[in-house]
Formats: C-alpha cells, sequence, structure tokens
C-alpha cells in the first residue's frame, strides 16, 4: 500500500503546512554507497583520466591577460580596483535572479563579470579566477590554489 502512495505523493508534494518537515522524511534517490560505486565504475573505465586530459590540453596555453582598447594602465600594475556600490533595488534583483535560475549570488555575479569583459575587451575566451577564502581548514594548506 505505502508504495503505491510513495510515487502521487512524491509527486504532489506534501501538503502545504507540512512542506518544511516533510522534505527531512524523504529517503534520498542515491545512496553515497552507490554513487561513490558509479564514480569508481567511471575512473576504472579510464572517463576521469580522459576528461584530465582534455583540461590539461585546454589549459596548456590559456588566453593572455584581457586589455581594454584605447585605455592605458600608467601604475604599472596588471590589477585595477574600481570600488563601487550595489543599490539595494539591484541587489533585490541579483538574488531573485540567482534564487530563480538555482545559483549562488557569487555565480551570477561572476557571470555578469564575464559579460562585462568581454564586451569591454571583445575576447570571447578568458580565464576568471577568485581568490580562495580568507579562512580555511588546516586540511587545505599546501592545497593547490590554497596558498
Amino acid at each position: 500500500m505505502v508504495l503505491r502512495r510513495a510515487p502521487g505523493r512524491v509527486r504532489r508534494g506534501p501538503p502545504r503546512d507540512r512542506r518544511r518537515q516533510w522534505y527531512h522524511h524523504v529517503p534520498p534517490l542515491v545512496q553515497y554507497a552507490d554513487f561513490a560505486s558509479w564514480q569508481g565504475e567511471l575512473e576504472e573505465a579510464g572517463v576521469f583520466a580522459a576528461r584530465l586530459d582534455f583540461w590539461r590540453r585546454y589549459l596548456a596555453e590559456p588566453p593572455g591577460p584581457l586589455t581594454v582598447p584605447g585605455s592605458r594602465n600608467d601604475t604599472g600594475d596588471d590589477i585595477a580596483q574600481i570600488p563601487f556600490r550595489v543599490d539595494a533595488p539591484t541587489a533585490q534583483a541579483i538574488r531573485a535572479l540567482a534564487r530563480e535560475r538555482g545559483a549562488s549570488v557569487y555565480v551570477v555575479l561572476m557571470a555578469a563579470f564575464a559579460v562585462l569583459a568581454h564586451r569591454l575587451t571583445g575576447a570571447d575566451d578568458m580565464v576568471l579566477g577568485t581568490r580562495p577564502p580568507t579562512v580555511r581548514p588546516r586540511a587545505w594548506s599546501g592545497s593547490s590554489g590554497t596558498s
């Protein structure tokens, strides 16, 4: 009886007054052990090695620094900082877009920056990166990208 009702309950979802607690009682569709086993099969089949090879080739010669036509950097620094503030309605719209797309605000802002960089420079390919968080677990010490 439970098995016949379960698919319908999942499709309909919980009653409105119990939505928060309902999600805590739904078992995951895939258990961690199943996922780990699948990952092991992919590794044995060479899928990860092929993907790693692709990215090594793709990133072997990254594009050079971006330059904005008609601009000159008089300070000799490779980085320019332009402070700005985002007003409350714009910040609210950014958060709403992130929620709508299932992304973080960080991802939305990085995408916006990539669009701005493309429009200013005309570059179709660029490498974007950010600093890791300043507070890191000790286990990360010495890891790639965390120095």
